[in-house]
């Protein structure tokens, strides 16, 4: 039986991790029109999921792998610019 604690663990983890890229993303800037509406898609995808964390209190396994990609490309996108 996995342990109750662990998993709040984890879900608390992967909750931080996509609002430190939401803060990222919400001061960072832009140069050109193309970027912009790629962060703010991220933005729109980071807020959906981190609205999911606080609604639900078990995650499936397809849905934080959705997550850990929109972390991944927010990452990316934070890198190139």
């Amino acid at each position: 039986m996995p342990d109750p604690s662990k998993k709040a663990l984890s879900h608390r983890a992967l909750m931080n991790k996509m609002m430190f890229y939401q803060k990222r993303l919400q001061n960072a800037s832009a140069k050109d029109k193309a970027r912009n509406c790629q962060r703010l898609q991220l933005l729109t995808r980071l807020r959906g999921h981190i609205a999911r964390l606080n609604t639900s209190d078990g995650v499936k396994t397809k849905a934080r792998k959705k997550m850990k990609k929109t972390q991944e490309q927010a990452h990316v996108f934070l890198n190139e610019i």
